[in-house]
């Protein structure tokens, strides 16, 4: 198999996304995705991300792969936990504290997190295009929510609580932790127990 066939091959499996790191891995030389894009076999979603030309762009995608460090989080992480029906105009994504926000798209809010907060909870989320993500935890989502530094809107965080208290799976012991340990263990409180 040749370098446009084995790229073809990977894109297919991999909903029509490719990136120049996956193409490297696959020991090919990123060239000839260059090549692929300049002749219209595929397309330049984002910056090292490449799709077939009938695929429609995933943000979520572009975005969790052009910020590697990023987790997405708030209202953006309930949309991926289909708890808002709300498509993000803006992504909130979290990152670490040292990390520098100053490149970053004005679609983007940045929220920064302690190296102690940074990454609890994360996991991998499909996006709607079928995309592999890192976004955290429906639990530790509902958590930061009602953190008054994050400010959102009080029906997005009672539609979610709704939401989530409707789900045949919940781990309550889980949004008790992160409760404790990001200092709203009142607040989930009384959320849970006028739902449950």
């Amino acid at each position: 198999m040749n370098a446009t066939e084995t790229i073809k091959q990977a894109i297919s499996e991999n909903n029509g996304f490719i990136t120049r790191k996956q193409v490297i891995e696959l020991g090919v030389n990123p060239s000839v995705l260059y090549r692929l894009a300049s002749r219209g076999e595929l397309d330049k979603s984002s910056y090292g991300v490449y799709t077939l030309p009938h695929i429609f762009d995933d943000e979520f995608y572009n975005y969790g792969t052009r910020f590697k460090s990023g987790i997405f989080s708030l209202e953006t992480a309930l949309f991926l936990h289909n708890m808002n029906d709300r498509m993000p105009l803006v992504y909130d994504m979290s990152f670490p504290l040292n990390y520098g926000i100053s490149n970053l798209p004005n679609n983007i809010n940045a929220v920064r997190e302690s190296e102690k907060f940074y990454g609890m909870g994360s996991e991998n989320l499909k996006t709607p295009s079928g995309n592999i993500v890192k976004a955290y935890s429906i639990e530790r989502t509902l958590c930061d929510i009602i953190r008054t530094t994050n400010k959102v809107d009080i029906q997005i965080i009672v539609d979610a609580f709704k939401l989530y208290s409707k789900q045949p799976v919940k781990d309550i012991q889980k949004i008790y932790e992160y409760a404790i340990l990001l200092g709203v263990k009142q607040k989930i409180r009384n959320y849970l127990e006028v739902l449950l």
